[in-house]
């Protein structure tokens, strides 16, 4: 059974928010292992969207990612990878609009 750790710097300017955490969650499903991500002494499970979220983690701060299981390599990096690169603004773009604004007219 396969255990890597990473150390990454947390760079998204919103810090560890609900989008953010929810794409992690469903990146994590992708891959057959447990992964964690620990900031000070908080440990989350990346499958949580709520442990995430209470991890608080915001600009700047040092987080470690840890995978354990026959995918962890793998895991480890597309999390990672995605968590560096991220750009809430990038994902604001692409998000589609949700809103119906002719709904709103008088």
């Amino acid at each position: 059974m396969e255990i890597v750790n990473r150390k990454i710097q947390m760079r998204n300017q919103f810090g560890l928010h609900l989008r953010l955490a929810s794409d992690i969650s469903r990146i994590a499903n992708m891959y057959d292992a447990d992964i964690t991500i620990l900031k000070d002494d908080y440990s989350a499970d990346v499958r949580s969207i709520f442990d995430l979220l209470i991890l608080g983690a915001m600009t700047d701060d040092l987080l470690v990612v840890s995978a354990v299981g026959k995918d962890a390599g793998k895991a480890l990096n597309t999390i990672c990878d995605f968590l560096e690169s991220y750009s809430d603004l990038e994902a604001m773009i692409k998000a589609p609009r949700r809103v119906d604004f002719e709904s709103y007219a008088a």
